[in-house]
């Protein structure tokens, strides 16, 4: 005698039933998708790609260059992607657009993406204003970072908000996923 249609059936809505707990507890407290809403990190991340954004992490281990998914801090339900640049201890400044850490200009590969915007986006580069340029020296508080956009003339970050509080750093983007 085989299994019988009733068994089949209760086996297989279980399987889906627990295929879907499973799939909500990961998306609810490992890792969940993001599509990104604004260009404001492009090239690197353009709107409407989706990306995987990593909710469980040690914020004392974020890295100069990681992406954060983050929360506003005078708008909670405002998030917004925003790369790391500055870590808890390190003094930041701005003058005409190049960022210092440390008194050391700081130069990587998304530093050079942000500069060469122009090829993203066909038109000129707005420098933006001397003010969001230009920056006094600033020691990055113990429990937060310094974030800044990849597009920083189009955008608000640290330069705005101020240094960013682990507690508003909702997820680090993990990885890209392939639309």
């Amino acid at each position: 005698m085989g299994i019988s249609r009733n068994a089949v059936f209760i086996g297989t809505g279980l399987a889906l039933v627990l295929a879907f707990i499973l799939r909500w507890l990961i998306h609810a407290f490992v890792v969940f998708p993001y599509v990104v809403q604004q260009d404001d990190m492009a090239p690197a991340l353009p709107a409407d790609e989706t990306v995987y954004i990593l909710q469980q992490f040690n914020p004392a281990e974020l890295q100069r260059g990681d992406v954060i998914l983050l929360e506003h801090p005078f708008h909670p339900d405002m998030f917004m992607l925003r790369r790391v640049i500055a870590l808890p201890g390190e003094q930041i400044q701005m003058h005409d657009r190049q960022v210092y850490i440390d008194n050391q200009p700081l130069y990587s590969v998304w530093e050079q993406t942000i500069q060469s915007e122009i090829e993203y986006t066909g038109s000129p580069i707005n420098l933006g204003s001397v003010r969001r340029d230009s920056t006094a020296a600033l020691i990055v508080p113990a429990g937060s970072v310094y974030v800044l956009a990849d597009r920083r003339d189009r955008t608000t970050d640290s330069r705005q908000m101020g240094p960013i509080s682990f507690k508003h750093i909702r997820g680090v983007v993990w990885r890209e996923v392939e639309n």
